[in-house]
């Protein structure tokens, strides 16, 4: 799982799978190489009281707390930018991907609240007073081992790095998806995208949860950004410059993205244990919203052990267009379906103009709920989305095509 930057000759600088921080392995601060210091604020034994028991996360703040970060050490150095091999997890000269960075290990999210005239509610409305003290950042662990962060799209699904979830075991397997307050919930991996280094985490079915989901906006070139989620209690929290939003990046899986370049306030060398958190866009008189997800850390072209504080995030956008799940054509394929008790479904009359797209939709998710085809919460949620998708074109539009 540990980023092993490649020699100027193109050789990995570990060697051997098991030899430590001598040969580039990721390490915990406190030297182990398997092992991560508990951080101060985690309850890794707080148990699931069951299916919308006492207990789950509320509106509260979160602190999850992911691991610690860990540390990339190597050999050699390079003129340009070094290209990742995804299935090793080390990274190798290429000339003919010089665009590219490197995985971040495991980064984190923050929390946001809503501007109607920049973003989109991404699932059930944030309560007023909530504001961006709310968490909605995970963690994901399989047994005692960390995976990475992640933070929730809807209250139901996760999104995180898939680089995160190269510690599991076995990825058909559960794994537990930690909130804030140490409470575990169990989750399973829905979908991956290789190419574009994305995974969904499912919740599963009968498990509540209660915590704001985040706004979506679209990130402008020159607003800040910031990254509320930090590894640990004593690591910092990542601000910058969005230096370039919503353009073509080659990245680490072979895939061509809509990502964001950000520019880092702090110079730490390594950014690693903050991979699969949310970056938020900051700008003057608005509320902060959700605009990507921490990805790839670009290599420091003097000094191949460090990093420059140079990242990558995949856009909210990507990630929606990545997966299926939140395509509202999608929803209303998955909501009608040919079943033999209702027949087929009638066909609609076309719409004549965006407004009457819009209350077709909306008012097929209503018509699921009274036939008791769909959970009345679950129609809300997806009422959400399809806002969300409205909301995050009509931010598209407005910003006149580029960022």
């Amino acid at each position: 799982m540990g980023l092993r930057l490649a020699s100027a000759s193109g050789g990995s600088a570990g060697a051997g799978e098991g030899t430590g921080q001598a040969h580039g392995r990721c390490q915990g601060r406190d030297g182990g190489a398997g092992r991560r210091r508990e951080p101060a604020d985690r309850r890794a034994d707080a148990d699931v009281r069951g299916p919308r028991g006492p207990g789950r996360g509320g509106g509260g703040g979160h602190r999850a707390g992911l691991g610690d970060r860990a540390a990339v050490t190597g050999a050699g150095a390079r003129a340009g930018r070094l290209a990742g091999d995804v299935h090793g997890g080390h990274l190798r000269p290429d000339a003919r991907r010089r665009g590219r960075g490197h995985p971040l290990q495991g980064l984190r999210g923050g929390v946001l609240r809503g501007d109607p005239h920049r973003g989109a509610v991404l699932g059930p409305a944030v309560t007023a007073g909530s504001g961006t003290g709310a968490g909605y950042w995970v963690e994901l662990s399989q047994g005692r081992r960390r995976l990475g962060a992640g933070f929730l799209l809807t209250r139901r699904f996760v999104v995180t790095a898939l680089h995160c979830l190269r510690g599991m075991t076995d990825r058909e397997a559960e794994l537990d998806v930690v909130l804030e307050d140490g409470t575990r919930v169990p989750g399973r991996v829905s979908r991956q995208d290789e190419e574009a280094d994305l995974a969904l985490v499912e919740i599963s079915a009968g498990y509540g949860v209660a915590q704001p989901v985040p706004v979506a906006g679209v990130a402008r070139g020159g607003d800040r950004w910031r990254g509320p989620y930090r590894p640990a209690p004593n690591d910092v929290e990542l601000t910058g410059r969005i230096d370039r939003g919503a353009m073509p990046y080659d990245c680490e899986g072979g895939g061509r993205i809509e990502a964001l370049q950000l520019t880092a306030d702090q110079q730490l060398g390594d950014y690693s244990g903050y991979s699969g958190g949310p970056v938020e866009g900051v700008a003057r008189g608005r509320e902060p919203v959700v605009v990507g997800i921490l990805l790839e850390q670009s290599p420091d072209r003097a000094d191949a052990s460090r990093s420059a504080n140079v990242l990558f995030a995949a856009t909210v956008r990507e990630v929606m267009r990545r997966f299926d799940h939140f395509d509202v054509a999608h929803l209303v394929d998955v909501l009608r379906p040919n079943t033999p008790d209702r027949g087929p479904a009638q066909a609609l009359p076309p719409p004549r103009s965006q407004a009457d797209r819009v209350d077709t939709v909306l008012g097929l998710f209503q018509q699921m709920a009274e036939q008791a085809v769909l959970d009345p919460a679950d129609v809300s949620e997806l009422r959400y989305l399809a806002l969300k998708r409205i909301f995050e074109a009509r931010g598209r539009d407005a910003a006149g095509g580029s960022v």
